[in-house]
C-alpha cells in the first residue's frame, strides 16, 4: 500500500485563487466599458450612430447594467464630456504650472492643445457639443457637468495672462479663441478623411504665428520658446 506524501503545496482552488473583483470594481469596469464604447461610436459613426443599443452592443454589457450606470443617453454623453474636459483641464494645468515664464506657459499649453487634433475623444466631444443644439435634455446635462470646469479654465487663463501687460493679455485671449477654432476645424478635417500629418503641420505653423504675435507685443528683452529648446530673440 502506497503512502501519501504531503508536499505542502496548496491546491489550486485554495489560497492561491485570484481575488474576485468587488461589486464596486465590477461596476466601475462596466462604466468604463460603456464610456469607451460611446467614444468609439461617436468618433466612427457620429452622434446619430451612437444609439443606446449600438453603445450597449459595442460595450458588450446588458441593457440593465448600462442603464444602472447611465439611466439616460444624455447622462452618458455628459460623462463622455466630463472625461475629455477633466483630462484636458488637468493637462493644461500641469503645463501651466510647470513653466517659469508667461510665454513658456503659453508654449506648453499649445503642446497640449495640438495633441487633441483628430483624437477620438475630442471628435466625440465635438459631436456631443453640436447635438446639444437640438436636445434640451442633453444640453442641460452637459451644462451641469461643464460649469465647474469652465470656472476652472477661466481662473487658469487669468493666472496665465497675469504675467503679461494689458495689450498682450488681450491678444492672448484672442489667440485662444482662434486656437480653439483651428483645433476643431482640423479635427473635422482629420475625421472626415484628411491627412493627420498635414493637420499637425498646419497647427505647427499657426503655433509659430501665435507665439510671434505674443512676442511682438512684449518688451524687446522677451524670448520665445522653439521646438528645439532654444530661444529666439524678439526682433
Amino acid at each position: 500500500m502506497k503512502k501519501t506524501v504531503k508536499t505542502g503545496t496548496a491546491p489550486a482552488s485554495g489560497t492561491a485563487r485570484a481575488r474576485r473583483p468587488t461589486q464596486a470594481e465590477r461596476s466601475q469596469a462596466t462604466r468604463e466599458r460603456v464610456i469607451a464604447a460611446a467614444i468609439s461610436l461617436l468618433h466612427r459613426e457620429g452622434y446619430s450612430g451612437a444609439t443606446t443599443l449600438a453603445i450597449r452592443r459595442e460595450a458588450d454589457v446588458s441593457m440593465g447594467a448600462m442603464q444602472h450606470q447611465f439611466p439616460t443617453k444624455a447622462e452618458l454623453m455628459a460623462a463622455v464630456q466630463e472625461r475629455l474636459t477633466g483630462d484636458r483641464f488637468a493637462q493644461f494645468e500641469r503645463a501651466a504650472r510647470s513653466a517659469t515664464t508667461p510665454l513658456e506657459r503659453i508654449d506648453r499649453m499649445l503642446d497640449v492643445a495640438g495633441v487633441l487634433i483628430g483624437t477620438p475623444l475630442f471628435a466625440a466631444s465635438m459631436e456631443i457639443q453640436l447635438a446639444r443644439r437640438a436636445d434640451k435634455e442633453l444640453d442641460e446635462a452637459v451644462t451641469r457637468i461643464l460649469r465647474p470646469f469652465g470656472d476652472g479654465f477661466r481662473a487658469l487663463m487669468r493666472d496665465v495672462v497675469a504675467g503679461f501687460d494689458r495689450e498682450t493679455a488681450f491678444k492672448v485671449t484672442q489667440l485662444q479663441v482662434l486656437g480653439g477654432s483651428m483645433i476643431r476645424g482640423l479635427t473635422i478635417d482629420v475625421v472626415t478623411g484628411g491627412d493627420p500629418v498635414a493637420a499637425q503641420a498646419a497647427f505647427a505653423l499657426w503655433r509659430d504665428i501665435a507665439l510671434r504675435q505674443i512676442l511682438d507685443t512684449t518688451p524687446s528683452s522677451a524670448t520665445a520658446p522653439t521646438k528645439t529648446g532654444k530661444r529666439r530673440s524678439s526682433r
